[in-house]
């Protein structure tokens, strides 16, 4: 089923006009399947490519350590209100119509950074961001080896084998490994050597 973009917009941008947590079916690349996330929705921006990001403070399933999360809004499959009541933590502008250009680090936007990230923080989050489709392109890529340069090799290192980690983590959460996500590995594994390192 193709998701309505236009109704899954609409549906976000009522939740944050209202400080509702938004319930989301969200389905990742390559995947079958779509897991549900309970997510306070709170602003849009675009990516060079055009798509549309949702950024959220993911509340449930609970995450280790940071929770703010980034969600393409066409991998959206469902997304209603769940009724739960959120205070925000920054800003909510999904209503005002503002689109903001897609950074790894939108973490700066938020009230909780109290200091600038870290360069091994803002090399994490550009992985993280470039690799989320299993895709890293000639730009993405050119901007690793720069934001990689100023760090020590066990820093970036760590940084590889932690994004290796997540999604291994992910994808034996249901006790088994598909096909498709042992190719996703396979090919995670392949970006993350031509940056020099991986797992």
């Amino acid at each position: 089923m193709v998701p309505d973009m236009s109704k899954v917009v609409k549906t976000l941008q009522d939740c944050g006009e209202q400080r509702i947590m938004a319930r989301i079916v969200y389905r990742k690349p390559c995947e079958d399947w779509a897991t549900e996330r309970l997510v306070e929705p709170y602003n849009f921006s675009v990516t060079d490519s055009n798509n549309l990001i949702v950024f959220t403070w993911q509340y449930d399933p609970r995450l280790d350590g940071e929770s703010w999360r980034n969600f393409r809004v066409d991998r959206i499959v469902e997304c209603r209100s769940s009724g739960n009541v959120f205070t925000p933590r920054i800003a909510v502008t999904l209503s005002t119509g503002e689109y903001k250009h897609f950074i790894f680090d939108a973490d700066v936007d938020r009230v909780a950074a109290k200091s600038p990230p870290s360069p091994q923080e803002i090399y994490y989050k550009h992985l993280d961001a470039s690799l989320c489709d299993l895709n890293l392109t000639d730009s993405e890529e050119q901007t690793a080896r720069a934001l990689q340069s100023p760090l020590k090799p066990q820093q970036w290192q760590a940084i590889h084998a932690r994004l290796y980690a997540n999604m291994l983590y992910e994808f034996s959460a249901d006790g088994k490994i598909t096909q498709d996500e042992i190719d996703n590995l396979t090919t995670m594994r392949i970006w993350l050597k031509t940056l020099g390192w991986c797992p």
